[in-house]
């Protein structure tokens, strides 16, 4: 991918994706996220996922807030609890970190842009998923191709007045002003 000018970020799963330094040992992850005590602190290393071919690039991590290392634990263990199983021990070790795996070269992005780009990459991610609720996006109805690109067309175009509408209609009251508390 970099070959032609692409990089790539993304979230580091630890039960699908493991590591390897560059000499090619297993790179201890939980070791090394563990090294970052402070909320806030990142960390970078340099690893190959352990794909065929192996693909070199860094391991950012972040340590979260204690409020979203609680949340993060709450969650884990609802999952948990609705599958009907316990959490590995790992996994909870894992839960107060964010942690991306990118080609991005080093020398040109710090693990603070490539964190800031990935967080920026997820509110798009959100959008679009509100979007979609919103548009209500299914099969289009028609079956000629402009038929069902007009359809498309109208259904963004409802989502993006009803995302512009909502912020108007917190604040309006139909009485034209707020009640006294």
């Amino acid at each position: 991918m970099a070959a032609c000018g692409g990089y790539l970020t993304l979230r580091v799963h630890t039960g699908t994706l493991s590591f390897e330094t560059p000499s090619g040992k297993p790179f201890d992850l939980l070791a090394a996220v563990e090294s970052i005590k402070q909320a806030g602190t990142t960390g970078v290393w340099t690893a190959y996922a352990k794909t065929s071919p192996p693909i070199q690039g860094c391991l950012c991590a972040l340590r979260k807030t204690h409020e979203a290392i609680q949340e993060a634990v709450k969650r884990i263990l609802k999952v948990a609890q609705n599958k009907g199983c316990q959490p590995r021990e790992k996994t909870l070790r894992y839960a107060p970190y964010v942690m991306v795996f990118t080609t991005f070269p080093a020398e040109t992005y710090s693990e603070k842009e490539i964190l800031e780009w990935y967080r920026l990459h997820w509110q798009v991610e959100l959008i679009f998923k509100r979007f979609k609720s919103l548009a209500q996006r299914g099969h289009p109805p028609k079956m000629d191709e402009e038929s069902a690109q007009a359809w498309l067309y109208g259904k963004l175009m409802m989502a993006l007045l009803t995302e512009k509408i909502i912020p108007h209609a917190r604040t309006f009251s139909p009485w034209g002003y707020a009640l006294q508390t």
